[in-house]
Order: structure tokens, then sequence, then C-alpha cells
């Protein structure tokens, strides 16, 4: 099994650029809503908000119950193409867990 190494997310949408393709492995993530709900999707692409979803988040507001997610994959999944991080809506933080 691939060590898993933490990633901070972009700001924004945008690729994980730390992610080896082919053969890089996605491992999960933890992300926090710093200001109003927030929604973050994880796709297998690297340049756009498309193709094998990966993994998604649906936050409240910060300060309340359900404003952070953490997803540790027990089986990490491959990924073909790379990671795009897309943020649907609102503002977070967090990091992926990527090899």
């Amino acid at each position: 099994m691939a060590i898993l190494t933490p990633v901070p997310l972009p700001g924004a949408s945008g690729a994980i650029s730390e992610v080896s393709v082919p053969g890089g492995v996605f491992g999960g993530f933890v992300v926090h809503a710093t200001g109003s709900a927030s929604i973050v999707k994880f796709y297998d692409n690297a340049s756009a908000a498309a193709g094998t979803l990966l993994g998604l988040a649906d936050l409240t507001a910060a300060g309340t119950v359900g404003s952070w997610a953490l997803v540790e994959l027990k089986h990490p999944l491959s990924v073909v193409n790379g990671v795009w991080f897309d943020l649907v809506s609102g503002a977070v933080e967090g990091s992926v867990y990527i090899a």
C-alpha cells in the first residue's frame, strides 16, 4: 500500500498537481467550511470538473454541526488522469490525501 501524503487544497477549483499519473492514488480528504455552506467534489481528471467522481462533501456553514468532513478510504482509489478539486460553492480549507 502506498503511503499517503496530505496536500493542502487550492483556494479555488483546480488540479492537485502533486498526483502522479498514471498510477496516482486518492486516499481521501478533510475539508472545513470557512464561511457559508460549501460543496466540494473531487474528480479523476487533470483539467476539469468532469469524469469519474472520487468524492464529495456538502458542508453546512462554519461553526455549525456538519461544517467539516473527514473521508479516509480504507481502500484508496487509483487515478488515471489526475485529481481535480472542484469548489462548487462556498469557501473551504483542507487537504487531500494522495500518493
